[in-house]
């Protein structure tokens, strides 16, 4: 019990320590996994990014990151049901070229709204 009220009190010291330090607080972390989220959670940041607790398979983000606007503002996202069904979890296609893997989502219909409310906050220029 002592060990993770010091373990607590530590990590939101450095936290603390972290938001001081912090010189530029309009900024996107577009990531291939759930770091993002956590980085935002732990400086105390809203989420200015689509891809929040969510995962892509590498190729698939990299193709994401070549083309970042298009798939923010232009692509479509649909579920696909099948992949959704052998995971247990929701999975979009962006423009039938990307898969994106909502794995800390309940249903498709949360996972792409978040999708949608986030990349609307998306800062290119920093």
């Amino acid at each position: 019990m002592i060990k993770n009220y010091v373990a607590h009190y530590l990590t939101a010291k450095r936290n603390e320590n972290r938001r001081s330090r912090l010189r530029n607080n309009d900024f996107t972390i577009i990531s291939q996994n759930c770091i993002g989220g956590v980085i935002y959670h732990n400086l105390g940041k809203q989420f200015s990014s689509p891809t929040i607790n969510l995962w892509f398979k590498p190729n698939d983000f990299l193709r994401l990151l070549e083309n970042l606007p298009y798939y923010l503002t232009e692509a479509t996202l649909v579920a696909d049901l099948a992949e959704t069904a052998r995971l247990g979890y929701p999975v979009g296609i962006l423009d039938n070229d990307i898969k994106v893997y909502f794995q800390h989502y309940r249903d498709f219909q949360e996972a792409k709204a978040k999708w949608d409310e986030r990349k609307h906050r998306v800062n290119y220029d920093n």
